[in-house]
């Protein structure tokens, strides 16, 4: 069993990595930032409007599983923390 010590440098190690590795993705996805902001400057507001709305698909943080297999089709997922009520 890990005593509290050793649980806090851990837990700071994985602090400082997780740090790290979102420098890493920044620094990396910036130019794919900065060209999408450039494209996005360049087109009509109106063909804006017209563009397909996003599917959100929500539900509960305690829905969120690795049990099932990912859709192929790109959606986005927000999952949930509802405090007042648990599920039984």
């Amino acid at each position: 069993m890990l005593d509290a010590a050793l649980a806090m440098a851990l837990a700071e190690r994985l602090s400082d990595l997780i740090r790290t590795l979102e420098d890493i993705v920044e620094e990396a996805t910036q130019p794919v930032l900065d060209r999408l902001r450039a494209w996005l400057r360049g087109q009509d507001a109106a063909a804006i409007g017209s563009w397909q709305l996003p599917v959100i698909n929500e539900a509960r943080d305690v829905d969120f599983t690795s049990a099932h297999r990912r859709i192929r089709t790109p959606q986005f997922t927000m999952y949930w923390r509802i405090w007042e009520q648990e599920r039984p």
